[in-house]
């Protein structure tokens, strides 16, 4: 009887191991390009106005993480959130903050599991969290 609950219990345990190794190696993994191609960047300040406009080449392999750092000044990411890019900034209290757009549509994913297509326009605009 023991011998049993003892294989249970590594069964467990290693099953336990590979989702967690898993689920790791998920949440962490890098967004890159599958091919080379065109993306158009643009910023947008608390005022609505259009402050950047960039059409950006991009080639296999390289994360949009790689594309900002190499084509805009102060880009700031921290746990996943774009803190800063170029004039726009998110607060420490998050008001204001600075809003993803993916062809015109809020995105649902953060900066740094964003895939990205030849053709995409991303938009980052500055934002007031209201309550």
């Amino acid at each position: 009887m023991k011998t049993k609950k003892l294989i249970l219990y590594i069964s467990l345990t290693i099953f336990s191991l590979i989702i967690l190794v898993g689920s790791y190696f998920l949440l962490n993994k890098n967004f890159n390009s599958v091919d080379e191609g065109k993306i158009e960047i643009i910023l947008i300040n608390l005022d609505g106005e259009e402050i950047c406009k960039k059409e950006i080449k991009y080639s296999k392999n390289e994360t949009l993480k790689e594309i900002l750092e190499n084509n805009f000044n102060n880009v700031v990411i921290e746990n996943g959130m774009l803190m800063s890019i170029g004039e726009l900034k998110t607060e420490s209290d998050y008001k204001p903050y600075i809003s993803i757009l993916i062809n015109d549509e809020e995105s649902s994913k953060g900066i740094l599991q964003i895939e990205f297509k030849d053709g995409m326009k991303i938009t980052f605009k500055e934002v007031i969290y209201e309550d």
